[in-house]
């Protein structure tokens, strides 16, 4: 898990997901800076780590949010000690 922390934008992803469930550019937003394409793969990531989790929200227009799962609340918490 500590190498999980290690990466320089692992922790403001997660810690941007706390309040709640993000779509992609409102997480650029919060986190800025990164580029785009390092952003997504950095969410991809976390989320085959569990750490996010994909959540879809039908209709018009179809969104796709992430959300912290209790795997990146612990990562929170290891890099938080």
């Amino acid at each position: 898990m500590l190498s999980l922390c290690a990466g320089p934008l692992t922790v403001p992803i997660l810690r941007a997901h706390t309040d709640g469930a993000l779509r992609f550019p409102e997480l650029r937003e919060r986190i800025g800076g990164a580029a785009q394409t390092t952003l997504r793969s950095q969410v991809g990531n976390l989320r085959e780590l569990g750490a996010l989790a994909k959540r879809e929200r039908g209709g018009m227009p179809y969104t796709v949010e992430n959300e912290l799962t209790h795997v990146g609340r612990a990562v929170l918490q290891v890099a938080d000690a």
